[in-house]
């Protein structure tokens, strides 16, 4: 009996990874089949080893620094193992990584197997690009095309990042100021008020009562802000198709959300189609790292109508997974046989779209959230001042 390493796509489109013991590869494919799965890999595993439970997939970054590192290693024309041996001197993470790699080669595994065998392993898209430069004998070149990639992504990332960091100072400020208000400011002309006969003026009357209420309450509020969350991700996880139809419909969110999504689907196909992965291959390791189950079952109904002869293009474009610019792309792709590189420019129009939406809100929501931090003081001073002016004229 040997023991295989396998990756099969489900009925409702999800990508399964897992190990079995066999005779051959034709009965791995037999019990794949009659659970139900098809079979897109499936590997002997010479030497086995374990490295690990498995928990969270590697991040980004760790994963961007590793490919670049060891294409660049590769394309020097340094074996795999000494190249994973020089990596693995360090601390870094991609250094631990890159000696748990070097134990499974070693092992007798090749590169694609030890990946997938790591306690956080890297999505499926990594694995079948390692997987097809291995069987193409292109592993750098493979490899150099990856870090690319990957690069792009944690640069957009990072983009993204900081395009948000400035609203959410500004709404901390915000925060802070009406907090200092509560607990130091109005507290002064409370005790002002409490002494004098006077009656104040509603308003000033209303400033008092919210600072009373912060300070007696506040403390409480980021508990309810937790509970919040934990009441909106416990929705989200019992009506998950629901919740997200909702997110995606949103006027300005939605957009944001879905050209993201189009984004990385449309980054992982190029990636492995140009990297020269099979179509039918592709689309269910593309569609993986894609955020929302309701869309991974769309794209899933429009692999299983690209596998009945149905272009890509038509396809994506009757579950109205992309816009019209990037089908426009993809259908240029099929018909000049360029598919891998026009994907990979309709992610580019994509992303760019998505930076330009979030510099455009980010423009607008500084500015909006400086006036209310302005108006929110005034409004205060000027309520505070009011009462105190009331008081004047009650004197004379």
């Amino acid at each position: 009996m040997t023991r295989y390493a396998y990756v099969a796509e489900a009925a409702g489109g999800a990508v399964i990874r897992g190990r079995v013991e066999a005779d051959s590869e034709r009965a791995v494919i037999d019990a794949l089949s009659a659970d139900r799965l098809r079979p897109l890999s499936i590997k002997p595993l010479r030497g086995e080893i374990r490295l690990g439970r498995r928990t969270a997939s590697m991040p980004v970054t760790t994963q961007s620094r590793l490919v670049k590192r060891l294409a660049e290693l590769l394309s020097s024309s340094i074996p795999l193992a000494d190249a994973l041996a020089l990596m693995g001197r360090g601390e870094a993470q991609e250094a631990a990584t890159a000696r748990s790699l070097l134990a499974s080669v070693r092992s007798g595994q090749d590169l694609s197997s030890s990946f997938a065998l790591l306690a956080s392993p890297p999505p499926a898209q990594l694995l079948a690009l390692v997987a097809v430069g291995e069987e193409t004998g292109t592993l750098a070149q493979q490899l150099s095309r990856l870090a690319e990639e990957l690069e792009r992504k944690v640069a957009l990332r990072r983009d993204i990042i900081g395009q948000l960091v400035y609203p959410a100072a500004l709404l901390v400020l915000i925060l802070l100021t009406l907090v200092f208000l509560a607990h130091l400011v109005l507290p002064q002309f409370e005790a002002v008020f409490a002494g004098s006969a006077a009656v104040p003026p509603p308003e000033t009357r209303f400033v008092l009562a919210a600072g009373r209420f912060v300070r007696e309450w506040g403390a409480l509020f980021p508990l309810a802000a937790l509970l919040l969350v934990l009441v909106c991700v416990a929705s989200r996880r019992a009506y998950r198709d629901t919740f997200d139809s909702l997110l995606l419909r949103l006027p300005f969110v939605g957009r944001i959300l879905a050209r993201s999504e189009a984004a990385r689907f449309c980054r992982a196909l190029g990636a492995l189609t140009a990297g020269g992965c099979g179509l039918a291959k592709a689309l269910p390791l593309a569609r993986q790292g894609l955020t929302f189950p309701v869309l991974r079952r769309r794209h899933a109904n429009a692999a299983d109508a690209v596998r009945s002869g149905l272009p890509l293009s038509t396809a994506l474009g009757r579950e109205t997974l992309l816009h019209d610019e990037a089908l426009q792309l993809v259908l240029i792709g099929e018909r000049t046989g360029r598919l891998g590189q026009m994907l990979l420019q309709a992610a580019e129009t994509c992303e760019a779209e998505v930076t330009a939406s979030l510099k455009k809100a980010t423009a607008l929501t500084g500015p909006v959230l400086t006036a209310l931090m302005g108006l929110l003081t005034a409004g205060v001073i000027a309520s505070v001042m009011t009462g105190v002016l009331s008081l004047n004229d009650a004197v004379y």
